[in-house]
């Protein structure tokens, strides 16, 4: 299923309301903007850019005692897929963390 920006953006917004630190929201709307900015500059999808980039670090609503990156990492795609949308949504968030998207 596809997720556009708007749909990442209330998740995000719902998100807010379940936690009491919002700053990965606020980064993450952030990163969507300048997704979106720096993909039309390539000519590439800016709705799409600016999808990925919003929700590349929604993992990070949910409470976990794992440290490290990848906990958020693996958090955020379960829920994207929990949700059913397409893994080349899902995927961002663990390849967002890792060098040239390899997480090994």
């Amino acid at each position: 299923m596809k997720l556009t920006n708007d749909k990442a953006l209330e998740l995000l917004e719902n998100a807010r309301k379940e936690v009491s630190n919002d700053h990965f929201i606020n980064h993450s709307i952030c990163v969507g903007n300048i997704a979106c900015v720096i993909s039309k500059t390539l000519n590439l999808d800016e709705d799409f850019a600016k999808t990925l980039g919003y929700i590349h670090d929604i993992g990070k609503k949910f409470k976990y005692n794992e440290s490290g990156v990848f906990p958020h990492a693996m958090y955020g795609y379960n829920y994207i897929k929990s949700l059913g949308y397409d893994e080349e949504y899902a995927g961002i968030c663990i390849k967002h963390s890792f060098l040239n998207n390899d997480i090994d």
